[in-house]
């Protein structure tokens, strides 16, 4: 899915890649009146290797979400949060919590920012 497609293509097609569905929820944040901002960096995924230091243009990039509730930031990925993608590349749809509405000192661990939080999260 290298083609930036409309929020609108996103749902009437169903699938998407982490910029796809990052997009789509930024539109609907922005829909209800809550602040929201799409974040782009690297994230470690199964294949990650202890002591691998992400390099632009070599690894494969990741989005995700930050939204401003309750006078905090919270990171949401709507990627990871629904499900996972198995050894053999099928994905399979399995809720996982811990990746919405999660502390940006507890996402940190696994998603790494282009740029320092400060400026993700900037007014």
């Amino acid at each position: 899915m290298g083609v930036n497609m409309s929020s609108e293509e996103i749902l009437k097609c169903g699938e998407g890649v982490c910029k796809d569905y990052c997009q789509l929820f930024a539109d609907m944040c922005r829909l209800a009146g809550i602040r929201v901002k799409k974040i782009e960096g690297f994230a470690k995924g199964q294949d990650y290797r202890p002591g691998h230091q992400f390099k632009p243009g070599e690894d494969i990039t990741h989005t995700w979400n930050a939204v401003f509730l309750m006078s905090a930031w919270r990171l949401i990925d709507t990627t990871w949060g629904t499900g996972y993608t198995e050894p053999s590349g099928r994905f399979q749809r399995k809720l996982n919590e811990h990746f919405f509405l999660t502390d940006p000192e507890v996402l940190i661990w696994t998603h790494f920012p282009y740029n320092d939080m400060e400026d993700n999260y900037c007014r």
